[in-house]
């Protein structure tokens, strides 16, 4: 599924105004953003960044949370969204906005380790 022009879940305006994809548990982003990169992650998810010609991602995987329902719940939610911005400065900011927190305790852990 998607989503021309979402404010990325943002009803304010605050976000960068993105196209949204939506896929189901297990959805094989690596093959797809082979130069992906994660930058965040925490129980059952993890988010990455990755860049091409098209634009500049931003792809959450939660397809561990999917272990826990049974299967007709889990085709009902889609577990790996990907979204496009036409700047890495607006997927930058879509990050720092939305994952801040969550992004500086990853980097303080890959510090600690």
């Amino acid at each position: 599924m998607t989503s021309p022009d979402d404010p990325c879940g943002d009803t304010d305006g605050a976000l960068p105004s993105c196209t949204t994809e939506e896929h189901p548990a297990g959805y094989n982003h690596a093959s797809r953003f082979r130069n992906a990169r994660v930058i965040g992650g925490g129980e059952g998810g993890s988010i990455l960044i990755a860049d091409d010609t098209s634009g500049a991602y931003v792809i959450t995987d939660e397809s561990m949370l999917a272990e826990f329902l049974d299967v007709e719940e889990a085709r009902a939610i889609s577990f790996v969204v990907i979204h496009r911005f036409d700047s890495a400065a607006d997927r930058d900011r879509y990050c720092k906005i939305r994952f801040g927190p969550l992004i500086r305790a990853t980097e303080q852990l890959r510090n600690f380790l």
